[in-house]
């Protein structure tokens, strides 16, 4: 039985969204930094109009910043946030990105809890198809898949999301009301509950 982690409703919610492109996680190899960092630089003057803000710190975020610096791309680099302060930030972003990979340890996402959250908050997803995420994430209609480490492909869904506002739009409140089914906390956690009551009933 899959039983899916989920997110508080109650914290995360749709703000006002504004052209604003977020990432939110660890600058590691697993969270696939690289990948957007490379798919951002290919975009360049076509991110017009959108700011990119890339939250978090990790020991590959010095060379990657550097890279941007070098390719002309104005990022918004605001380091590590307290989690208190995420849902503002998800709040106002149009569009999320994740853009995991397997890292060559073998290191590897199950579901990223930021789908779940950047999903209630009514972005539309940028992501791979990486572990659990396409459980998560639908493609075409609550967000956009490529493969994984495929900058090129992320550039062209970002380009896609960025030149048609209100179908990004739409796939937000799609993905909240899928978030708000599948994967929010407190229906999750009745479920889990009811799960292992009838387990426990067994057994007795």
């Amino acid at each position: 039985k899959v039983h899916y982690n989920g997110a508080d409703p109650a914290r995360f919610i749709p703000g006002e969204k504004s052209k604003l492109i977020l990432f939110a996680g660890r600058w590691v190899e697993k969270k696939g930094i690289d990948t957007l960092v490379d798919a951002l630089t290919l975009l360049g003057s076509k991110l017009n109009g959108w700011r990119v803000r890339l939250v978090g710190d990790g020991p590959l975020k010095a060379g990657l910043a550097a890279k941007l610096q070098a390719s002309g791309v104005t990022i918004e680099l605001p380091g590590w946030i307290q989690a208190a302060e995420m849902p503002r930030h998800f709040a106002e972003a149009a569009i999320a990105c994740v853009p995991s990979r397997r890292a060559a340890t073998g290191d590897a996402e199950g579901l990223p809890t930021v789908c779940v959250e950047a999903m209630l908050s009514g972005c539309a997803i940028a992501a791979t198809r990486h572990a659990g995420i396409p459980e998560c994430v639908t493609d075409g209609v609550t967000g956009l898949l490529v493969a994984e480490g495929d900058s090129a492909a992320l550039a062209q869904k970002l380009e896609q999301l960025t030149g048609h506002m209100a179908t990004t739009l739409a796939m937000g409140a799609a993905g909240r009301e899928l978030a708000l089914q599948d994967f929010n906390l407190d229906r999750q956690s009745a479920k889990l509950q009811d799960h292992l009551l009838r387990i426990a009933a067994t057994a007795r």
